[in-house]
C-alpha cells in the first residue's frame, strides 16, 4: 500500500506495513497414523465332526449358544460299537478264565515233576499255556479298551468354552466318520493378522516393537471396524513371522484383542491403526497456507520484515495442520492477512501466534 504525501514542497512515497498475525515455528515431535488391513481370527477355531458311522441321537445344544468345556453337544446311536464293547469283554472273560485254569495245572504238575512222577516237558507245556494266556489277556484288554474309546466317541463334548456354530444336520440324520457336524468358536480374545512391507517394518522395529519371533508386547495398537468406528479396546502386538513373503515383500504380524462382548467374529475385517513417531518436524496451519498449481505455499517473515512466499511439500496432514520439514525454530510464517499480501511486501506483527503440543 502507497501513501502520497507532500512536505516542503516535495513529493515523498512513504510505504505502510501491512498488520497481520504471525505464526512461530517450533520443533514438534508427531505421531502419524498408520492403516493396515486385518483379517480377524479367533482365539480358538475348529470343525466339531463325528469320528463314528451312526445317526444323530439328539442334539443338546442350539446354534449361537455359548457352552463351557467338556458340555455335551451331540448323542450319536451306534449299535454295532455296543455289540462289539460286549464282545470284547466277553473275549476278555474267557482268556482271563483260561489263565487261571493254566496256572491251576501249572501248579499241579510242578510237585509231580519234583517228585519225578512225571517228565519235566508237561510241566513246561503248562507253563506254555499259561503265558499264551497271559498275551491273550493283553490282546483282550486293548479291544476292550479300544472299543470302550469308539464307544465314547458317541458322545460329542465340547473340547473348549465357545460358542456354537450352525448345526447343519439335524436330529437322526444319518452320520458318516468324518462329517461335519458344527463349528465351535472361542472369541473370548481374537487375533488380527496384518502384513507390513519392509520400510514399515523397519520403522516398527526402530520404534521398539521388538526382536525376530515375539515382539515386547506393549506396543498398543487400535483396531478400525468396517463402519469406520473405532473397536473400543486396545490391542497388543504379539507375533511376527521369521521372513518376508518373497511375492509380496512383505511380513505378517498378529495383534492380540479383548472381546468381551463379543463384537469381534472369526472371519470379520478391520483396519490396524498404528502411530509412527516423526521427530523435528514443524505443523503449519492450513489457514496459514495458500495453493499455486500443484505447490503449497506460506508467507515467510523476513529479518527486514518483508514476507517472501516459500513453497513446502509436506510429509503429512494431521488434522488442520500440515507435517513439514525444511524450516528452522523460530521461523515466523503469516497466520492471517494473507488475502492483502503480495511477495516482498513488508509488514507489521499484530498478533504473536505460538504452536504448543
Amino acid at each position: 500500500m502507497l501513501i502520497f504525501g507532500c512536505s516542503d514542497g516535495r513529493s515523498a512515497v512513504e510505504e505502510t506495513a501491512i498488520p497481520v498475525e504471525l505464526y512461530r515455528l517450533d520443533t514438534a515431535t508427531v505421531l502419524l497414523p498408520e492403516y493396515h488391513v486385518a483379517s480377524i481370527q479367533a482365539k480358538q477355531f475348529i470343525e466339531v465332526r463325528s469320528r463314528i458311522n451312526g445317526f444323530i441321537a439328539s442334539i443338546a445344544v442350539d446354534e449361537g449358544t455359548t457352552v463351557q468345556v467338556g458340555q455335551l453337544l451331540f448323542t450319536i446311536s451306534s449299535r454295532e460299537l455296543s455289540e462289539e464293547l460286549n464282545s470284547a469283554r466277553a473275549r476278555l472273560a474267557q482268556v482271563q478264565a483260561d489263565a487261571a485254569a493254566a496256572e491251576i495245572e501249572m501248579k499241579r504238575l510242578a510237585p509231580l515233576v519234583e517228585q519225578k512222577i512225571i517228565a519235566p516237558s508237561a510241566y513246561t507245556l503248562a507253563k506254555a499255556r499259561h503265558d499264551a494266556a497271559l498275551s491273550s489277556i493283553q490282546e483282550a484288554e486293548a479291544l476292550v479298551n479300544h472299543a470302550e474309546a469308539s464307544l465314547s466317541y458317541t458322545q460329542v463334548r465340547a473340547p473348549f468354552a465357545g460358542l456354537v456354530d450352525r448345526i447343519p444336520l439335524k436330529r437322526g440324520a444319518m452320520v458318516s466318520q468324518g462329517d461335519l457336524l458344527t463349528h465351535l468358536t472361542d472369541i473370548e480374545e481374537v487375533f488380527a493378522y496384518y502384513k507390513l512391507n519392509e520400510k514399515a517394518y523397519l520403522d516398527f522395529m526402530q520404534s521398539g516393537g521388538g526382536m525376530e519371533g515375539k515382539t515386547s508386547g506393549e506396543q498398543l495398537i487400535s483396531l478400525r471396524l468396517a463402519d469406520g468406528s473405532m473397536y473400543p479396546h486396545s490391542g497388543t502386538v504379539e507375533i511376527m513371522e521369521a521372513d518376508f513373503d518373497p511375492l509380496t515383500g512383505s511380513i505378517a504380524i498378529r495383534a492380540r484383542f479383548p472381546n468381551p462382548d463379543g463384537l469381534l467374529k472369526h472371519g470379520s475385517s478391520g483396519t490396524i491403526v498404528t502411530e509412527k513417531s516423526i521427530p523435528d518436524v514443524f505443523l503449519i496451519p492450513q489457514e496459514a497456507t495458500f495453493d499455486i498449481q500443484d505447490f503449497s505455499y506460506v508467507y515467510l517473515l523476513q529479518p527486514d520484515s518483508r514476507v517472501t512466499a516459500r513453497s513446502f511439500r509436506p510429509l503429512a496432514r494431521l488434522e488442520n495442520h500440515y507435517v513439514v520439514s525444511g524450516f528452522k525454530p523460530g521461523d515466523k510464517i503469516v497466520y492471517a492477512g494473507l488475502q492483502f499480501l503480495k511477495d516482498g511486501m513488508r509488514v507489521q506483527e499484530k498478533t504473536k501466534v505460538s504452536h504448543t503440543d
